[in-house]
């Protein structure tokens, strides 16, 4: 969160946090959406940890849902060898099919074509195509439509706990991991497909639009007053896949999924 509620002309702001950390980088994610308007394998999340792995304990207790692949650096941030040896060759290749082409922004740690190629010395093939520096805002796919809808369901949590003072921390590494794959999952049902398409027809890459579609606030958040499906208390989402109402405790606590 970058901004905060204050008085008109006030020059000095105090926020309170739970943690310094909170405030800057902590993790990042690497998702992969197809021009056949899937997204594709499980989503790769490094998170920040000082030591650059995970402790004993930490390790032991981590969430590992179906959807989601987790690791860490010091930094929060990706390196060369994450992209290579866990990203290429434990997530993209086994989600591919045998002749692929992949398209990604400039940064040096996953830009050379010597990433791309079978682990298992088999025939597929992934055709790396960089976009130029400078231009992800208007030719990344991504960019351009896909990841503001997944930060606008990550935001709704964020909002529902600080408004109804849930006691969860989000930003605890399980729950982000836990946040993550829930969102991954609301995003991969059928009703998102045109979404995803409008995603490359923004970015230049399909000429046609996909006509009219829904987005995530139509889909999970547009109602009134709603009642949980499940328990009858205020309902926080409409769920993208079975379409019932669910408070934030049946959603995020009970991790209210679907398979895929």
């Amino acid at each position: 969160m970058n901004r905060t509620l204050s008085e008109v002309g006030e020059k000095q702001i105090s926020v309170c946090v739970t943690s310094s950390s909170a405030l800057t980088h902590s993790y990042t994610i690497q998702p992969i959406i197809s021009l056949s308007c899937e997204i594709v394998g499980p989503l790769l999340i490094c998170l920040q940890e000082p030591g650059g792995k995970f402790g004993p304990i930490v390790e032991k207790n981590l969430f590992r849902p179906s959807n989601v692949v987790v690791t860490c650096t010091k930094s929060g941030k990706l390196t060369k060898d994450i992209v290579k040896k866990l990203w290429s060759d434990k997530i993209l290749f086994p989600s591919i099919r045998m002749k692929s082409l992949i398209l990604l922004d400039s940064w040096s740690g996953h830009n050379k074509q010597s990433i791309y190629s079978d682990p298992e010395g088999g025939d597929k093939t992934c055709d790396l195509l960089v976009i130029p520096p400078k231009t992800t805002s208007i030719a990344q796919p991504l960019d351009c439509y896909y990841f503001g809808q997944h930060k606008d369901i990550a935001r709704k949590m964020y909002e529902r706990v600080s408004l109804d003072n849930i006691n969860i921390n989000l930003r605890e590494i399980n729950n982000i991991i836990k946040m993550k794959s829930l969102i991954i999952n609301q995003l991969s049902a059928e009703i998102f497909k045109p979404m995803i398409r409008y995603s490359w027809f923004a970015s230049g890459y399909l000429q046609s639009h996909p006509g009219q579609f829904k987005n995530v606030k139509e889909v999970c958040f547009q109602f009134a007053c709603e009642a949980c499906t499940v328990c009858a208390n205020s309902a926080f989402i409409c769920c993208s896949w079975c379409r019932e109402f669910l408070c934030f405790q049946c959603f995020y606590i009970q991790y209210h999924t679907h398979d895929v």
